[in-house]
């Protein structure tokens, strides 16, 4: 069974090699690395033209609900877990989630628990977000792909449509992913816009 990363990132050279590197220490190695480019202009493809390791992805449509939907239609693995450029996983991250997966069958997902890289306390959450998660292929083919209609909020629009129609998951109680917190995240550096679609998806989902 092939276990594939999609590793999303644009202008991200002061993060990507960090998070690369968290990826390449797993204690069970992805069978490939993908990694999405959305035409970065601060030498981030430049120096992921150095790395043999990696599928190298220019991203030809916009945002990052393509981006996802960009890596899933390139990547070959029967499992899939996604990765921000700007975050990082602990060694056992893959490992522990893959295990739970082989376990229980009727299992289509797992993810973790997660801490924010400005949070002193390091506070754990629930990681309702892709790069938490190891995901089965197939649900996918089931509750479809990122709604690409959504510039910020296509994540939580997809959870929302995949929890409601049965998707099946447990969480690792482990803080096994740090997300990067700063200035450029998408959900603060358009925090109004991230509101109005996250509001307009919540109106949506109650209309059903």
């Amino acid at each position: 069974m092939v276990l594939s990363t999609i590793i999303i990132c644009r202008n991200a050279r002061p993060f990507i090699e960090t998070c690369l590197n968290s990826v390449r220490s797993q204690t069970h190695t992805p069978d490939e690395i993908l990694v999405v480019d959305g035409n970065s202009e601060d030498g981030t493809m430049e120096w992921l033209r150095q790395q043999t390791d990696i599928i190298r992805i220019s991203q030809t449509g916009k945002g990052i609900a393509n981006a996802r939907n960009t890596g899933i239609l390139a990547a070959g693995g029967d499992y899939l877990a996604f990765l921000d450029a700007d975050d990082v996983w602990e060694p056992e991250k893959l490992a522990l989630q893959l295990a739970l997966l082989r376990q229980n069958p009727n299992l289509r997902a797992v993810t973790t628990l997660l801490t924010k890289s400005n949070d002193p306390d390091r506070t754990e959450w629930v990681a309702m977000t892709p790069g938490g998660f190891l995901f089965n292929r197939d649900v996918f083919d089931r509750f479809g792909l990122f709604n690409e209609e959504w510039m910020v909020a296509s994540d939580h629009a997809w959870f929302i449509r995949a929890i409601r129609q049965g998707l099946t998951y447990e969480v690792v109680p482990q803080a096994l992913l740090q997300k990067g917190m700063h200035d450029q995240n998408l959900s603060i550096a358009q925090q109004k816009r991230y509101r109005s679609e996250l509001l307009t998806i919540m109106r949506q989902q109650q209309a059903y």
